[in-house]
């Protein structure tokens, strides 16, 4: 019978990573893979450019929508406002890195993020807007740090198995909003640990987890 990886016929250590969605689950899995799994493969890099410019219009939009509805119209910026805000962006063009620049010029808008930064979804925007140049160019690569900041939701469960130190681990990621806490008991079967993750900005957030 089959190992493992191929190298230990030792059971896997089974760690369940559990936490509300945001707080850094899917962030600890990517880290384990860089340390323990060689990095990602060619198809995932491509993922995350796609995820990375998710993130970068999403981030744009959820910014522009709490910013105050006067001090918006002072900006006299209504195309590239109205571009973001209105329908979501799948591929940077010349067009919406250009509106991106202009945004992001305006004291407004970064006063605004900087304020708000660990209460949007996306708190990397201004990571990936300091980075636009290099993001948006035609060789593009995604970095371990771009890759660890990106967001994306985990969807039923992510796993990861490695070997360390002659023992196979199995650590799994489990989605943390209502809908996929539901599925925790059942995929916690056979776990030999659980590490609950929280995210050290949500001490004043209600999540509604356990009402």
């Amino acid at each position: 019978m089959g190992s493992l990886c191929g190298k230990s016929e030792r059971s896997p250590i089974r760690v369940m990573v559990l936490g509300t969605s945001g707080c850094g689950k899917s962030t600890f899995l990517k880290q384990m893979k860089i340390l323990y799994k060689d990095g990602f493969e060619e198809f995932e890099y491509e993922n995350f450019k796609r995820v990375i410019i998710k993130n970068l219009s999403s981030g744009l939009r959820e910014l522009l929508k709490i910013i105050d509805e006067e001090d918006l119209e002072h900006l006299e910026m209504d195309d590239a406002i109205e571009f973001y805000t209105k329908k979501p962006i799948s591929e940077l063009t010349d067009e919406a890195v250009d509106y991106i620049n202009r945004l992001w010029s305006s004291d407004c808008v970064k006063d605004n993020f900087y304020r708000m930064q660990y209460q949007l979804h996306f708190p990397s925007l201004g990571y990936y807007i300091e980075n636009l140049e290099r993001i948006v160019a035609e060789d593009y690569v995604p970095t371990e740090m771009d890759i660890l900041r990106s967001r994306q939701a985990t969807i039923g469960k992510a796993t990861i198995e490695f070997i360390h130190n002659k023992y196979p681990w199995e650590i799994i990621d489990v989605g943390g909003q209502a809908v996929e806490r539901l599925k925790w008991p059942e995929i916690m079967e056979g776990s030999l640990a659980v590490v609950f993750f929280v995210s050290l900005v949500d001490f004043n957030t209600y999540s509604g987890m356990f009402s």
